[in-house]
């Protein structure tokens, strides 16, 4: 009797042991699976065989849009999986499409008074007119505050190559240097944009655009930001087809508001970093705001902001350094708005 108790004891353990080995196994095929998240990739139907040139995603959507097609440039889906057709607004050719604001923003290159398109749900489309019938190439949009934010797009030609939107139906022409500007993104507050023909520029509000040295003057096709970093890309140039850029936080150290201590990113510390200010309470996409500019302190260090209150007190190069009058007389308790970009 107990031999038998113990025979099925041993069966018993056995079991169980044997339904533990299979559940690790399955649990241990799913790890490498999961592993190559981005690294494995698998080929799906588009709606069309339309010459695609940008997706987005976007309220539960991916949306892609075509420069090729008659009637159906526009392809949805839930699931990246399956695609559906969709009519555009109109048969231009459509470069670019960002989500923002609840809304889907499109750029097209060709269009009279009607290269951009909008869509609240990425299945109807409205024409919407462009600040300028230009060769718009790329749109993006920044969350400027947590209640405001801005499309901006940049074109390849035009006299005014950057437009921007708060609400992607009314544009505005701002001024930016006239060459062949590829992409445009956002991120920790400040838009960069690269060129075909090598150059950067960059935006604290999308208005305003500064010109940036580049790690090397090739041709920039493509830039975005994640993960603390600006990353662009380029189709020349010889072990130099990368390029990035580091961003961090600014603080506010102690109770004063002239005083501020400078957080540098991990890693190796870029050799210039921009301050942008703004002494306004509220804060929307018309703000403008100020700039300092100097060599990047190599640890963390406290940064007294009057001692850029005079021009001479700035560097040699970039030249314009100034501060808001209104540190000075703010006082003890009371806070600036700061942000940081640092640039290689």
């Amino acid at each position: 009797m107990i031999s038998t108790v113990a025979a099925r004891l041993r069966i018993l353990v056995a079991t169980v042991a044997a339904m533990t080995l299979a559940m690790v196994g399955v649990i241990g095929s799913s790890t490498p699976a999961a592993a190559t998240v981005g690294v494995d990739w698998t080929t799906r139907t588009s709606a069309a065989d339309n010459t695609w040139n940008s997706v987005t995603y976007g309220n539960g959507l991916f949306v892609a849009v075509s420069s090729t097609g008659t009637g159906n440039r526009v392809m949805t889906s839930p699931d990246g999986i399956t695609w559906t057709s969709r009519t555009s607004a109109a048969d231009n050719s459509w470069n670019s499409v960002a989500y923002g604001n609840g809304l889907f923003v499109a750029v097209s290159a060709t269009g009279t008074g009607n290269r951009v398109m909008t869509s609240p749900d990425g299945i109807t489309w409205t024409s919407r007119t462009s600040a300028a019938d230009n060769t718009w190439l790329e749109v993006t949009y920044g969350q400027l505050t947590p209640t405001s934010g801005l499309f901006v797009a940049v074109s390849a030609d035009g006299t005014n190559r950057v437009m921007t939107s708060p609400d992607g139906i009314t544009w505005t022409s701002r001024t930016a240097v006239s060459i062949y500007w590829l992409s445009v993104t956002y991120g920790n507050g400040l838009f960069v944009a690269v060129a075909r023909t090598g150059q950067v520029m960059t935006s604290p509000d999308g208005i305003t655009w500064t010109s940036r040295t580049p790690a090397s003057e090739n041709s920039w096709q493509s830039v975005t930001y994640g993960n603390g970093l600006f990353v662009a890309v380029s189709t020349s140039g010889t072990g130099t087809r990368v390029m990035t850029s580091n961003s961090a936080l600014l603080t506010q150290a102690g109770a004063t508001a002239d005083h501020m201590t400078i957080v540098p990113p991990s890693g190796t510390a870029p050799a210039n970093y921009v301050i942008h200010y703004n002494t306004q309470a509220r804060i929307d996409s018309s703000s403008a705001w100020g700039v300092w500019a100097r060599a990047w302190p190599v640890a963390t260090t406290d940064i007294d902001l009057a001692t850029y209150q005079a021009a001479s007190s700035c560097p040699a190069s970039p030249t314009v350094c100034f501060r808001p009058s209104a540190v000075g007389t703010q006082g003890a308790g009371t806070s600036m708005v700061y942000r940081i970009m640092t640039w290689d």
